[in-house]
């Protein structure tokens, strides 16, 4: 699967191959809504930031990475935010044994595309029913459409 560039633009493609390219393939995945619009799910003008989920192993490399950099990173036990909150990379894996376990599977189900790794709909969308956010209902729901329109 490839993204669609009309829904995704080059900035935003530069942009997050700045983390991406430090990272390992299959131990990190792009997701929310920037995946969303990557997918073309969502327009461009919803984008809000980009949500990046790493394994552990990757998680203490990127920790490493930036948190040398003073100013640049606001690190907490298992989420570091980049740019003034533009960039949130998750260690998913520090989370409950359920987010662990779908995780895993979004993660070595996820494709490829500009060099950059996002999960398909189908794990946004459990993600968002997990965490079930007052501000994930609308993407739910365009989610479920998108899947049923791709299923039939």
């Amino acid at each position: 699967m490839l993204i669609d560039k009309k829904h995704f633009s080059q900035q935003i493609i530069t942009d997050i191959s700045f983390i991406t390219s430090r990272l390992l393939k299959r131990e990190y995945a792009l997701t929310g809504s920037a995946a969303m619009i990557a997918h073309g799910v969502l327009p461009i003008n919803r984008f809000s930031d980009y949500d990046i989920w790493v394994k552990g192993r990757e998680w203490l490399n990127i920790k490493n990475t930036f948190s040398s950099s003073t100013g640049i990173a606001v690190i907490s036990n298992n989420r570091l935010t980049l740019n003034s909150g533009l960039i949130d990379i998750y260690n998913y894996q520090a989370a409950e044994p359920n987010v662990v376990e779908i995780g895993n599977k979004a993660l070595s189900l996820a494709f490829t595309s500009e060099n950059i790794q996002f999960m398909t709909l189908e794990f946004i969308l459990e993600i968002k029913l997990l965490l079930s956010r007052p501000k994930d209902l609308n993407d739910i729901e365009l989610l479920r459409k998108r899947l049923n329109l791709l299923v039939s």
